[in-house]
């Protein structure tokens, strides 16, 4: 910070005023080597990221080849598909017995002011296909997808997600970044951030969009506090495929 205790410097200063200012604070530069001069440390730090970033990744690749990971990858990209409306988890791998036996029966209800249900006549409905354990492993599935059901040994279902609100947005918030509210990292900017990328010059997490952004939009892809280059670049279904600062 510029003060009047430092000593003059014939470039630092030149021309500046402090009247009327924050007293210590740095005047407006009058020259572009002033401006230089005084920023030349924030540049430093600019370079120092952009090499210090190569050299990480440099090293995170040299470890992979070297085998220092607990478990050696065999993934090398990720696919995740996110089909918001998808068909309901108790209607493909998610079998609950006791909601099947209780299918067509009167559903407990009390009055909640937090609760969206619709009243006190629901029914409880059980599932419209017939499950079936498949495979070696025994997993469950309906026959609403056969297809699935025959590889059911080379899939994994996580049946330990819960809600935390009935909010469409907030869970689908929930379920990108970790948090109900947002501003945190998406999953595949976390990926993104801990595989690194094989081409700086190309994105390591895309986005394809079918022009319609989901509940809780586009927070939803975000990076949060990790690095910009770890946020989606999105790749648009029609029109111009990648958005530039051009064309908005």
């Amino acid at each position: 910070m510029w003060n009047e205790q430092r000593p003059h410097h014939p470039s630092r200063g030149a021309g500046r005023s402090l009247a009327g200012g924050c007293p210590g604070g740095l005047g407006v530069p009058r020259s572009r080597r002033s401006f230089l001069t005084d920023t030349s440390l924030g540049f430093g730090w600019l370079a120092f990221s952009g090499l210090a970033a190569q050299q990480f990744q440099a090293a995170a690749a040299a470890d992979r080849a070297a085998g220092g990971l607990h478990f050696a990858p065999r993934a090398k990209h990720v696919i995740f598909l996110f089909m918001d409306g998808g068909v309901s988890h108790v209607d493909t791998f998610d079998y609950k017995p006791e909601l099947a036996r209780r299918s067509g029966q009167p559903a407990e209800w009390k009055a909640d002011e937090k609760s969206q249900a619709a009243g006190q006549n629901r029914k409880w409905l059980g599932p419209l296909w017939e499950f079936r354990r498949r495979g070696q492993s025994g997993l469950c599935a309906s026959d609403l997808l056969p297809h699935m059901a025959g590889v059911i040994d080379d899939m994994c279902v996580v049946r330990s997600l819960v809600g935390e609100t009935p909010l469409h947005g907030a869970q689908n918030l929930l379920l990108h970044t970790g948090r109900s509210l947002g501003a945190a990292p998406s999953m595949g900017s976390w990926i993104a951030h801990g595989l690194g990328t094989e081409n700086e010059n190309l994105p390591g997490y895309v986005l394809l969009n079918n022009d319609w952004i989901p509940n809780g939009g586009l927070q939803n892809f975000t990076s949060g506090f990790l690095p910009a280059t770890c946020e989606a670049t999105l790749v648009r279904a029609e029109g111009i495929p990648v958005a530039s600062h051009t064309d908005g």
